[in-house]
């Protein structure tokens, strides 16, 4: 297929809130009871949420006419099927990535799921697009980073549409008219999609139906006995989703998916009874974690409630990745905390009273984790079909959850093993922990480089997260210095803690400020 030249265009910036406050609140559990949420606050926020980016993108498309709360006739906006042309030519505007079809010499994606409902059928037709085609877009933690790729590549979407994975998108036909809440999400996603892909329809459709979902979660967020169901969480998961496979607005897209913690934080552990329950936190898990250590904050997944619910899902997986995605992510939810207590600990002075009490609790809990993932890791390998190490170069393409259980082992090493150079009392624990992160550091690069020309869809999941690999090589030299030798305690002490500052703070402007700073809920 010939390479389709797109125009570069920058990522939308977002909006100063300075002056109107929080663009997109849409769940409030502030001094709320456990079961209830603050229903005025919420109707009001969202509201305000969509007159703002019904307006803003009116203005973008020159459709002001269009009243944002009403769904135009689809029968006007958009064509029938079989009228749909190959490709429409290129627009200077926001849309510019995707406005000719890259698709175009793409004979077929391969066959399309039988719907489960004639409902879901004619919405599918409408749209000449499927959404459980987007299964690749579900498992995203960094979107800027996501779609940079995309823009430079655009020709790589094709790769990304045809792979077919279990994700919570495989339910939504069989739910598809049960919720009118859901289905609005479901028709503002599918139609952004088919106008990417040069399906014809007016410019504002997508944004119009958008706002159209958007009152409709306000509605039931007003209702606090709906709110907490599966159908609600999984549209803020739909509008994450509407982010994704566009230009993102980073300020729409991290209000939706804190909307989605706040919601999961709402719900609790109990509610976790169905497969579509876990395939939606499987979706949002890692990036709730990836938020966490943002906002330096402890994970809500450490508490015993949540890990016994991960043990179980677990425990009832036939699948070897699967198995091991729960183990390795319930592991996972404890590195926040140690990295919120470091960061405190190391900003301190190091002759306060209780510091070294805390710098060996923190020291425990990292040689905990790090022996926690050897361990999984060994088991893994050893239980049937016996698959690879997680650290050796893949030979084919692989399963989005086998992609994951790199990223879970691969980066949470090179975090553990530089929290271990910094805090180990022993100097050859501390130049064998850094040796093994950079260890680990060169394997993904290396991991990445061969899924590049192995598995454009796999490459692209490694790529949009393979900054902290980077920023652990370009600091070798310092980690490595002898710097250290001679030292008193004290001075040793500030001097592991600066360049553990120095390193962290370079890599949250770089990636996580870039990607979160602008949520402030």
């Amino acid at each position: 297929m010939p390479r389709v030249i797109r125009p570069k265009l920058p990522l939308r910036k977002p909006r100063s809130r300075v002056k109107e406050g929080p663009a997109f609140v849409f769940v409030d559990t502030v001094g709320a009871p456990s079961t209830r949420l603050k229903k005025n606050d919420a109707k009001t926020i969202v509201r305000r949420q969509a007159a703002r980016s019904g307006h803003t993108r009116r203005q973008d498309e020159s459709a002001n006419q269009e009243n944002i709360a009403t769904l135009p006739d689809s029968r006007e906006l958009i064509p029938a099927r079989k009228s749909a042309p190959g490709a429409t030519s290129p627009a200077k505007d926001r849309y510019g990535m995707w406005k000719r079809n890259t698709l175009h010499d793409v004979p077929s994606l391969g066959p399309i799921p039988q719907p489960l409902s004639s409902g879901y059928e004619t919405f599918r037709l409408r749209y000449n697009f499927d959404i459980t085609d987007l299964t690749s877009f579900t498992d995203v933690d960094l979107a800027t980073n996501a779609y940079r790729l995309l823009r430079d590549e655009p020709n790589r979407l094709v790769s990304l549409l045809q792979k077919q994975y279990s994700s919570f998108l495989a339910y939504l036909p069989s739910r598809y008219g049960s919720s009118t809440c859901l289905d609005d999400a479901m028709h503002c996603v599918a139609a952004r999609a088919g106008q990417m892909l040069g399906f014809p329809m007016q410019k504002s459709t997508p944004s119009i139906l958008y706002g159209k979902a958007l009152n409709s979660l306000q509605i039931a967020i007003w209702d606090g006995a709906e709110c907490t169901g599966s159908d609600i969480y999984c549209v803020t998961r739909l509008m994450v989703l509407y982010e994704l496979i566009g230009p993102p607005d980073t300020t729409h897209l991290a209000h939706h998916h804190r909307g989605g913690i706040r919601l999961v934080e709402l719900r609790g552990p109990g509610c976790y009874t169905s497969k579509f329950d876990w395939m939606l936190l499987k979706s949002q898990g890692p990036s709730i974690i990836i938020d966490e250590m943002y906002r330096k904050e402890s994970s809500m997944f450490e508490a015993q409630e949540w890990q016994r619910v991960f043990q179980r899902a677990s425990d009832l997986q036939s699948d070897t990745d699967c198995r091991l995605w729960w183990k390795f992510f319930g592991t996972t939810g404890f590195l926040p905390g140690i990295l919120k207590d470091l960061r405190n600990l190391l900003e301190d002075a190091p002759h306060r009273c209780g510091y070294s009490v805390r710098s060996s609790a923190i020291l425990e809990r990292a040689r905990s984790m790090h022996k926690a993932l050897h361990n999984d890791h060994v088991i893994y390998q050893h239980a049937a079909p016996h698959p690879q190490s997680l650290f050796n170069l893949p030979v084919s393409a692989e399963s989005p959850d086998r992609i994951r259980l790199r990223v879970f082992f691969l980066y949470t090493m090179m975090y553990i093993c530089r929290v271990l150079a910094t805090l180990s009392p022993s100097e050859i624990e501390r130049a064998t922990s850094e040796v093994e992160a950079q260890t680990f550091a060169s394997q993904t690069l290396l991991i990445e480089e061969v899924t590049t020309k192995l598995d454009p869809a796999m490459a692209w999941h490694l790529q949009q997260r393979n900054g902290l690999a980077h920023s652990i090589i370009q600091k070798k030299e310092e980690w490595f210095s002898d710097n250290e030798h001679g030292m008193s305690q004290d001075k040793l002490k500030s001097f592991l803690a600066q360049r553990w500052l120095k390193w962290e703070n370079l890599w949250r402007a770089r990636v996580l400020a870039e990607e979160l700073g602008q949520d402030r809920i």
